[in-house]
């Protein structure tokens, strides 16, 4: 398994929740270093779109100088989720396709984040217009992205962090930054996982999970059901298993 997560209390009112889906033969040392830089930021460092911006400069920065791995052809998704009660603050940064959700008290699903595919419009006009080539392979399979006149790297995402091939035509390391007012959104439960969630689960079957789990406040049982569920739809699809990992809180 190439994820890594982090789940960091900063103090009773600060947090900090990720997920970083590693890909590629080094993914696993791009998601580590990833989870390594998050948890030795200060909260300051991921409090505002600004600083997140900053931070997530800096991160891909040391990924793509990092002489212990090769990340030209390996690298990382990474949705990170702040939370401040005190000023009522939640700031979601993405850049992959893994994805966090949020449950509020009313019944609703919130998407914190967006998936970042190659067939969106306007990531495929960016990658088209740097030079890459946005294909399924004979037709089948996920959209992927390539060099122009080469089948190759085949990246399923548009947004990383790493690939340094992929992002010569057109891959983007910059986050997708979404602000949320709690006072507003009322959240009673965050998911945050990576796509071997999300591939066969919707927001409404993990929204099932939680609902079973969340008044006895066992958000351990409610992880562990959504990976066995997880796991379960991807033997019954027939396909090799993907990396499974999520992040479940609980708010009170």
């Amino acid at each position: 398994n190439q994820d890594s997560y982090l789940n960091k209390t900063y103090s009773q009112s600060q947090h900090v929740f990720g997920v970083f889906d590693g890909h590629g033969y080094h993914g696993h040392f791009v998601s580590q270093a990833i989870k390594q830089f998050f948890n030795d930021l200060p909260f300051t460092s991921l409090s505002s779109p600004t600083s997140l911006q900053s931070s997530f400069a800096t991160l891909s920065s040391q990924v793509q100088s990092a002489r212990t791995y090769d990340s030209n052809n390996s690298g990382s998704t990474c949705v990170l989720v702040s939370v401040d009660s005190t000023t009522n603050k939640m700031y979601c940064a993405n850049c992959g396709d893994s994805r966090a959700i949020l449950i509020t008290a009313t019944g609703n699903i919130i998407a914190l984040s967006r998936d970042h595919k190659p067939d969106l419009f306007e990531e495929k006009k960016r990658i088209e217009q740097q030079g890459g080539r946005v294909d399924r392979v004979y037709g089948m399979g996920p959209y992927r992205v390539w060099l122009k006149n080469e089948n190759y790297p085949g990246l399923a995402m548009s947004r990383s962090i790493g690939d340094g091939v992929a992002h010569s035509v057109g891959v983007s390391d910059l986050p997708e930054i979404k602000e949320f007012d709690m006072e507003k959104v009322e959240p009673l439960a965050m998911i945050v996982s990576s796509d071997g969630v999300w591939e066969f689960m919707s927001n409404e079957d993990v929204k099932g999970i939680v609902e079973k789990y969340y008044y006895n406040k066992d958000s351990e049982g409610c992880a562990n059901e959504i990976v066995q569920k997880s796991l379960e739809k991807w033997q019954y699809e027939g396909y090799a298993v993907d990396d499974i990992t999520t992040v479940v809180v609980f708010f009170e």
